[in-house]
């Protein structure tokens, strides 16, 4: 009876850790509405993506928060890089699409790559690797 016991909890510990490490595959998008709006950090206690704006139904932030406290505290969102920041905000339809090179591009509903701010005149933004964990597009 016990080494059954014993051989039930490892499997249940085994699944449990596959849960919390699920990868996300290089190709993968996001979109504001809906359960493709955010990803979770391998430790799930991180997430990044899409946050509603309180009090603005139609618009949302690109950001990380907190994803296992209760009230989702925001730890970081993405502000322009004018001389007077501003919230980066996308309307429903928007799409932040992970390349096959591991960099985001936010794409507004039309399609048209929207500056994310990273320093450089580009439009594309790095996510620090010990964020996400990356797979090959399968």
């Amino acid at each position: 009876m016990a080494p059954l016991l014993l051989l039930s909890l490892l499997l249940l510990l085994s699944s449990t850790s596959l849960q919390a490490q699920q990868n996300i595959t290089l190709g993968s998008s996001l979109v504001p509405e809906g359960p493709s709006s955010f990803w979770l950090s391998p430790s799930g206690n991180f997430a990044f993506g899409f946050r509603a704006i309180e009090g603005n139904a139609s618009f949302y932030l690109l950001a990380i928060w907190f994803d296992k406290t209760s009230d989702k505290t925001v730890a970081w969102y993405a502000k322009t890089t004018d001389p007077d920041p501003a919230l980066v905000q996308v309307s429903s339809g928007s799409r932040l699409q992970l390349n096959s090179n591991g960099v985001l591009s936010l794409q507004d509903p039309t399609g048209t790559e929207m500056d994310l701010p990273n320093g450089r005149a580009s439009k594309t933004l790095q996510i620090p690797s010990c964020f996400l964990r990356c797979s090959p597009q399968e």
